[in-house]
């Protein structure tokens, strides 16, 4: 887009913007510009030659006005108080919109399986569960009341134990684990996870009633690392 253009453009929204009372802060190398001269504030960009040998392409003047941009940008945000949250919401396709937005309830609406069994379950029944949601950890509720979990872990060493599959879960469950809550961010969610070297956790609602299990792959999944 040329100069030209950009003027042109300006000249058209001039009217709207003094209409909507909207402050204009212009750039420019030029005081006595059009530019210049409708603008509320003025920024004077100036430079006295160009850093290009042939004097013609616009190096000194392109850094001189991303400067100034920048500095008028975090001056913005630090008046508005503008921070991460804000920014994550004008850019919520990418990856830090990803990391500071998403909950734990927008990942378990889309992953969770059900990985879910009851304490009086079998042994078998558990064991079907936890290789059907592959997460590593199904979450053992009484009712909607989450008491334990059950992992590969405590399967291999109810095995070891002589454990039978008719047995039920109950008596191989983990008690006092680690938990997370639907409000939570997934992001927060995955550092509890690997801070405690665990592959999944339960989920609670706002009613402390278990609605499943997030993993650490579900997370990744969800384009947070």
């Amino acid at each position: 887009m040329t100069a030209v253009t950009l003027m042109t453009e300006f000249k058209t929204m001039l009217p709207i913007l003094k209409e909507r009372g909207i402050s204009i802060i212009g750039m420019t190398g030029n005081t006595s510009s059009h530019l210049a001269q409708n603008s509320d504030c003025v920024v004077n960009i100036a430079i006295d030659s160009e850093a290009c040998p042939l004097g013609l392409a616009p190096t000194s003047s392109a850094v001189n006005t991303l400067i100034m941009g920048d500095a008028l940008a975090i001056t913005a945000m630090k008046i508005r108080k503008f921070d991460s949250i804000d920014f994550a919401q004008s850019h919520p396709a990418g990856a830090l919109g990803a990391k500071l937005l998403t909950t734990v309830g927008n990942v378990i609406s889309e992953f969770e399986h059900r990985a879910i069994c009851q304490p009086e379950q079998s042994l078998a029944e558990a064991i079907s569960v936890l290789c059907e949601s592959g997460k590593g950890l199904i979450a053992i509720c009484r009712q909607a009341t989450l008491i334990g979990v059950f992992t590969d872990g405590d399967l291999r060493r109810a095995l070891a134990n002589g454990a039978v599959l008719s047995d039920c879960v109950e008596q191989y469950m983990t008690t006092h684990g680690k938990q997370t809550h639907i409000s939570v961010k997934a992001y927060d969610a995955l550092n509890l996870m690997l801070d405690h070297a665990i592959s999944a956790l339960p989920v609670v609602n706002d009613h402390d009633d278990c609605i499943g299990v997030i993993s650490i792959s579900d997370i990744h999944r969800r384009g947070i690392k």
